[in-house]
């Protein structure tokens, strides 16, 4: 069966006044969890759920001034990785503040060494570092490259006030009128002289037909 443009509209009112109900509202916001509030409808193996992780601390910072870093690991993973980051992180933290050297930021850390000088790409993709893809989709899901513009910015440039009821502003559309009815004139002229010259050739090249035929 096909509906054409003259019975679609009721057509579709049938339907949308028999879908869109405050029942099926109600059901809607029930099923998202939205109201009542639930926490059942979410999937918690999708989450991204972040975990402290070991923070390059200066030798002159206390503890208590470290400050807290954090990394998205995938929810599945939490139980195993939970025991060992935070151990890593009290292990890296303690040896950081009883070690006398300072700390030397890798490239990793380094916010000079995230974006490729010569492409303009990042060296690093945040999706497989916040766990929400796996390594090998590292070369297809990449981070998006925000390049700058070739072409600069135009500005547009101010006209000039004019008060549009005063006597020069009259003049001056006066003056447009008057070019533009000039040019009107001057392509009428020149229509009618290309038709007068059409018209003289095609006579004289009759005249030179006919002339033979004569003779």
């Amino acid at each position: 069966m096909v509906v054409g443009k003259k019975h679609f509209s009721s057509v579709l009112k049938h339907a949308y006044e028999k879908a869109v109900t405050a029942a099926n509202i109600k059901a809607g916001f029930r099923k998202a969890g939205i109201y009542p509030l639930s926490r059942e409808p979410v999937d918690m193996t999708q989450i991204v759920k972040l975990m402290p992780t070991a923070a390059a601390v200066p030798t002159s910072f206390t503890a208590a001034d470290a400050p807290t870093f954090f990394t998205a690991v995938p929810i599945s993973s939490t139980a195993a990785a939970a025991p060992s980051s935070c151990c890593q992180g009290v292990s890296s933290s303690t040896t950081a503040m009883a070690s006398s050297s300072s700390v030397v930021p890798t490239c990793s850390t380094s916010p000079t060494c995230s974006v490729c000088p010569t492409c303009n790409r990042s060296t690093k993709n945040d999706l497989v570092e916040t766990g929400l893809i796996p390594q090998y989709l590292a070369d297809i899901l990449v981070t998006p490259t925000f390049g700058q513009r070739a072409e600069g910015i135009r500005c547009r440039v101010p006209l000039q006030a004019r008060v549009i009821t005063s006597e020069d502003y009259v003049a001056h559309l006066d003056n447009l009128e008057a070019k533009e009815k000039e040019k009107e004139e001057q392509k009428k002229k020149r229509k009618e002289e290309q038709q007068k010259n059409r018209e003289a050739k095609r006579a004289r090249q009759a005249k030179a037909a006919r002339g033979p035929c004569n003779g």
